[in-house]
């Protein structure tokens, strides 16, 4: 995948299903803090969440915009 010039942006969403208690909040908060942010402890997502993160490319000047959409099953 390339672009055509430098400096433009990718969207790429994203959508993430399953079970209860599978993990899908977690990570996705550790996908977007960059590992920094890990629950310890387990709370129950009950709607809809979005998450986004933009991801430079160093070597083209372009970046990737992920919008992480998790939805419980």
């Amino acid at each position: 995948m390339g672009f055509d010039t430098y400096g433009q942006t990718l969207m790429v969403k994203c959508g993430i299903v399953g079970d209860a208690s599978v993990g899908k909040t977690a990570l996705c908060q550790a996908l977007v803090s960059d590992g920094a942010e890990f629950p310890k402890n387990y709370q129950m997502t009950t709607s809809v969440n979005l998450s986004s993160k933009i991801i430079e490319l160093e070597e083209t000047e372009d970046e990737i915009c992920l919008i992480l959409k998790r939805v419980p099953k």
